[in-house]
This record gives structure tokens, C-alpha cells and sequence, in this order.
């Protein structure tokens, strides 16, 4: 029972920021932002994902946890809702 708990926060987590995310794009076109800004900023945030998750791994010499998972998470999700986009 306590395995369902993890799997029921992420799945509605990231099910939540899918069906947010495309009105990212509609959201910088409101504030006059340029085709190739929006792309910048809507593309930017999974490479970094991408890139930063295996190095979050090796930093700590530590097996793959939910805790070392958490360091890419932090990445991405400040990228959308406060760090990069409002800068």
C-alpha cells in the first residue's frame, strides 16, 4: 500500500503539467515574446532535465534514488514556475 502513494503523486503531477504545458506557448505570446523566445524557453527546461539527470546520480556515489531524482525535478520545475521564465 505505501508503493501506491509515489506512483499516485507523480502520475497526477506530471499528468497536471501535461495538460498545462501547451498553453506555455499561448501564455508567451500574450507577453509579445518572439517565436524563436518562446522555443528557447519551452525547449530549454527537458535538455536540461536530460542533461543534469545522470550527474545527479554520480555527484553523490549513492545508488539511484526518489532523492537523487528530486535534483533534476527541482531543475525543471523552477525553470517553469519562477526562475528563468520571469527573468
Amino acid at each position: 500500500m505505501k508503493k501506491i502513494w509515489p506512483f499516485s503523486f507523480y502520475f497526477l503531477y506530471f499528468g497536471a503539467f501535461a495538460s498545462l504545458a501547451p498553453f506555455f506557448v499561448i501564455f508567451y505570446q500574450g507577453l509579445g515574446f518572439t517565436g524563436t523566445q518562446i522555443g528557447l524557453l519551452t525547449g530549454v527546461a527537458p535538455l536540461i532535465t536530460l542533461v543534469a539527470t545522470p550527474f545527479g546520480h554520480r555527484a553523490g556515489r549513492c545508488k539511484p534514488t526518489a532523492e537523487t531524482d528530486h535534483g533534476a525535478g527541482a531543475v525543471h520545475g523552477n525553470y517553469f514556475w519562477g526562475g528563468a521564465a520571469h527573468a
